[in-house]
């Protein structure tokens, strides 16, 4: 069996201003198997909102700071890759919210 693999994009350091390029960084990661009533999309467009640009900064906010070293939470487009228990088809483009 092979392991399944996805590239992310996460925040590697607060920007000071304008984002820059360096502060994030493209990673490697596992992707797991989904659990009894859990689906898995695989992400083809991911919202970048305005508000996300004051969650790079720590420091208190209506919304929660981003943690280093993880992805953005936001509104995905995508595509359904593990859909058993949800009786939906293979390949078909969904819409969700979601952590990454």
């Amino acid at each position: 069996m092979t392991t399944s693999r996805a590239r992310q994009i996460v925040l590697a350091a607060r920007p000071k201003g304008k984002p820059a390029v360096t502060d994030f960084r493209l990673e490697e990661t596992t992707i797991p198997t989904p659990a009894a009533g859990q689906l898995l999309l695989g992400v083809q467009y991911l919202s970048l909102d305005p508000y996300m640009r004051g969650r790079m900064d720590d420091r208190k906010s209506y919304a929660k700071p981003l943690q280093l070293g993880r992805g953005h939470d936001g509104s995905i487009g995508g595509a359904g890759a593990h859909l058993e228990p949800f009786r939906l088809c293979e390949g078909r483009h969904r819409s969700s919210c979601c952590s990454l």
